[in-house]
């Protein structure tokens, strides 16, 4: 035991000393005072669509995030470094710097030319290692959120807030286009499964440069270019519609009206996040007011549905979200957008906290997979799902009628054309 004791004790001095080095690190500070390079859904699908060939692409795009990425890691280490005193001893908060500072210096450090098809895959297998990371962050900092409401000042915790918008944005922007770039690269032959069909010939076609593959394909890499927010909108209902089985026992049904055919290029893990967010929050609310208020509400099917409806104009895609939920008091209006706030009782923040950030991952996919996971308690959901909504130039907003329900309004730039919102 003294051995492994002294062990344990050299191991921290050396992490101590390491760390403390990387606060007076002159990259950290100098690439921190280079803004970040913003982009748009439309200038990446410009660039993806492009007839050059896509290992050439490949190789234009790993450049850029080795260039880019670490500018953008900078400033979060920065914001990091800034926290007042008391916030920075925080042990998820450093755990969040640990991670930040070595992916930093993993990025700063790769000394491979990326010049062929096999540099990017080997820089692909290095961004994927650091993607996969930095899955914990989030969960990290909701107890970090925790720990400040529980023991700092109300400054404290302000000051956390403020920091968490910046932080949880620019995460956002961070992993949007080393996720592209990652997606991307399963468009090339060497990663499909099946040598002899069609869509093999069009990825075949789109590698050699041959066509123009925005023609040919309607997902490129993140981006899909006929997003329907109607079958949108029926899919994240469809999940939200498990938890709140799996939790209640039943759920409300939905309908979705409006421009239900109506489509346009976006990222739709945001989308499905956002949507998500939202219905999940109005089956809680329906549930649980109309297990209040009416006696045999479950033997009649009195459960009022969820409504969705869709518009769509030249410039902007709106969905309003309503539901006879008895409404949110105005007292709890004004704090829906705080991170760590919630109606609900506050539950136990351990690993299930992914599902705050499962737009990080496989989006609808993983959120159908863990339908056991609590409904309601982590207060990140909706916070979030504005940032996610004014990322590319939306909104997120909350109109309530107290004693009947709430509509949730939420508008998308539909031209692309909005660059990246990253100062917030």
């Amino acid at each position: 035991p003294a051995v492994l004791q002294a062990k344990n004790a050299t191991v921290q001095q050396i992490n101590e000393e390491f760390y403390s080095q990387r606060f007076y690190d002159r990259r950290v500070r100098e690439l921190a005072k280079v803004p970040p390079t913003t982009t748009s859904v439309r200038s990446m699908t410009e660039f993806w669509s492009t007839k050059k060939p896509l290992p050439e692409k490949l190789v234009e795009s790993a450049n850029f995030l080795l260039t880019e990425l670490p500018v953008r890691l900078a400033h979060r280490i920065v914001d990091l470094q800034n926290l007042p005193f008391i916030l920075a001893c925080n042990p998820h908060l450093q755990r969040v710097y640990r991670i930040y500072i070595n992916s930093f210096e993993e990025l700063i450090c790769y000394d491979r030319n990326i010049v062929s098809w096999e540099d990017n895959v080997a820089f692909g297998s290095k961004l994927k290692s650091l993607f996969d990371s930095h899955s914990d962050v989030v969960p990290a900092l909701a107890r970090a959120l925790r720990d400040t409401n529980l023991y700092c000042e109300p400054n404290h915790c302000s000051a956390l807030q403020v920091f968490l918008d910046r932080m949880l944005v620019r995460r956002i922007s961070t992993r949007m286009i080393a996720g592209q770039h990652l997606a991307s690269m399963k468009l090339h032959p060497v990663n499909q499964t099946s040598p002899h069909s069609d869509a093999q010939e069009d990825v075949s076609a789109i590698a050699e440069g041959t066509v123009d593959s925005l023609s040919t394909l309607d997902v490129i890499g993140l981006i899909e270019r006929t997003c329907k927010p109607a079958e949108v909108i029926h899919k994240c209902a469809e999940a939200a519609a498990r938890v709140c089985r799996e939790y209640y026992g039943l759920a409300p049904d939905w309908v979705v009206e409006g421009h239900i055919d109506i489509y346009f290029p976006y990222i739709r893990v945001h989308m499905e996040y956002i949507l998500f967010e939202i219905i999940k929050n109005a089956m809680r609310a329906t549930v649980e007011h109309w297990q209040k208020s009416a006696k045999d509400w479950k033997t009649q099917g009195l459960i009022p549905k969820i409504s969705a409806v869709v518009s769509g104009s030249d410039h902007e895609i709106n969905i309003k979200v309503s539901d006879k939920g008895g409404g949110i008091p105005a007292e709890h209006l004004k704090n829906v957008w705080t991170y760590g706030y919630s109606t609900a009782e506050p539950i136990a923040i351990g690993s299930s906290a992914d599902q705050v950030h499962k737009a990080d991952k496989a989006g609808q996919q993983q959120q159908q997979q863990q339908a056991s996971t609590a409904m309601h308690g982590f207060g990140f959901g909706l916070p979030l799902s504005r940032v996610y909504a004014c990322y590319f130039g939306g909104d997120l907003q909350i109109n309530s009628m107290m004693g009947y329900g709430t509509d949730v309004y939420l508008k998308l730039n539909r031209l692309g054309a909005d660059m990246e919102n990253i100062q917030i």
